[in-house]
């Protein structure tokens, strides 16, 4: 996690207004720290169920793939179900 810009993805949820019903103060985005905490318990989530294939929330995805793990951050996603 080192080398996720977490300061970039707090700047874009603050442009956008982006906050989490979840955090302290509900009308402000969530902190940096708050960020790597969520980032952190999702690739926890991951790693601890070797069955799961993706988890995500408030715009985290972490994703297995084999042996590695992406985590992103999303702010527009399509499907192939919807072209």
């Amino acid at each position: 996690m080192a080398n996720f810009d977490f300061f970039k993805v707090h700047q874009a949820m603050y442009t956008l207004n982006w906050c989490w019903a979840n955090s302290i103060a509900i009308d402000q985005p969530p902190s940096i720290k708050q960020l790597q905490q969520e980032a952190r318990r999702l690739l926890g989530n991951l790693l601890a169920d070797q069955k799961l294939y993706s988890v995500g929330s408030g715009g985290f995805y972490a994703v297995r793939q084999g042996v590695n793990i992406t985590l992103m951050f999303v702010l527009e996603e399509i499907g192939t179900d919807s072209f």
